[in-house]
C-alpha cells in the first residue's frame, strides 16, 4: 500500500504595493514647490533683516537661487510676498520672546515688559520699518500693522489689568493709551535711531517713562 504524503502549503509573500510613478513625479513636485516657496519668503525676510527694505523681485530671486519666473508662480505680486514674510517674521519673533509679568508689584511688571519689549522690537526691527514704508500703499500691510500694533496693546492692558480696573472709564482709557504710546514700537524706534540711544538707554527711558505714568496716576 502506497502512503501518499501531503504537500506543505505553499505560502505567497504578498507584493508590496507600488506607488504609481507618476503619483511620485507629483509628489516630489509639491515638495519642490513647497521647499522653493519657503525659500523665497526666508529670503526676502533675510534681505530685509540685512537692511534691504523694499527688495525687489530678482535680488529676492537671486538670494533665493531660483528664477525670476519662481518667485511669482508663488506670488502674485511683490505686495503678497511681503506681507507673508512679514507676518511670519512678526509671529515667530513674538513666539520667541520672554512672556511679560502678568502679577506681582507694578514696578517688577514694569521692568520685565520693557525686557519683552525691547527684545521683541529689536527683533523685528527692519521688517518693521519696511512695512512702515509699504504701509500707505498696502491694505494688506495696514491690515498686518493694525492687528499687531492691537496685539500689543492687549498686551498691556494685561500687564497692568489690576492698576488700570481701579481707574474711571475716561482716564482708564487716556492711561491705556499713554502706556500704549510710550512702549510701542513708534517710541522704541524713535529712541534707537533718531536720537541714537543703546538699546540699554533706551531700556531705561522706556522703564522710566512707564513709572512716572504710574506715578502721575496715583497722585
Amino acid at each position: 500500500m502506497s502512503r501518499t504524503t501531503k504537500s506543505k502549503p505553499k505560502i505567497v509573500a504578498k507584493k508590496a504595493a507600488s506607488v504609481p510613478e507618476s503619483v511620485e513625479r507629483i509628489d516630489g513636485r509639491t515638495a519642490r514647490a513647497a521647499r522653493t516657496r519657503e525659500s523665497v519668503i526666508e529670503s526676502t525676510t533675510r534681505l530685509m533683516n540685512a537692511g534691504d527694505l523694499r527688495p525687489t523681485a530678482p535680488r529676492i530671486a537671486e538670494e533665493a537661487g531660483v528664477s525670476l519666473r519662481s518667485v511669482f508662480q508663488h506670488f502674485r505680486d511683490l505686495n503678497t510676498l511681503f506681507t507673508t514674510a512679514a507676518s511670519r517674521h512678526f509671529e515667530r519673533m513674538a513666539e520667541q520672546a520672554e512672556e511679560p509679568l502678568y502679577e506681582g508689584l507694578w514696578e517688577e511688571r514694569v521692568r520685565a515688559l520693557v525686557r519683552h519689549r525691547a527684545v521683541y522690537w529689536e527683533s523685528i526691527a527692519n521688517v518693521a520699518r519696511a512695512a512702515e514704508l509699504q504701509e500707505p500703499f498696502s491694505e494688506s500691510v495696514q491690515a498686518l500693522l493694525k492687528a499687531n500694533r492691537k496685539k500689543a496693546r492687549e498686551g498691556i492692558a494685561r500687564v497692568f489689568a489690576p492698576e488700570l480696573k481701579e481707574l474711571e472709564a475716561s482716564v482708564r482709557k487716556d492711561t491705556l493709551d499713554a502706556l500704549e504710546l510710550v512702549s510701542g514700537w513708534s517710541t522704541w524706534d524713535t529712541m534707537r535711531t533718531t536720537q541714537r540711544m543703546s538699546k540699554a538707554r533706551a531700556e531705561a527711558v522706556m522703564a522710566k517713562l512707564l513709572s512716572s505714568l504710574f506715578a502721575a496716576v496715583s497722585e
